[in-house]
């Protein structure tokens, strides 16, 4: 249960980091950044409906 509770902390810090990138930075002008943006948003979001879907 304790691992859940990590992954899922974790999980949360990356949509936040995404977030708080365009925050910072605005709109990536090269696609190399949207693609590690999109990863940010998408790996965690997949992550936690896989943990949701397990339960």
């Amino acid at each position: 249960m304790a691992f859940r509770l990590v992954t899922v902390a974790l999980n949360f810090l990356l949509l936040l980091m995404f977030v708080f990138y365009f925050i910072g930075h605005g709109l990536p002008q090269h696609p190399i950044l949207w693609v590690s943006a999109t990863l940010w948003f998408v790996t965690p979001v997949v992550t936690l409906l896989f943990i949701r879907k397990s339960q």
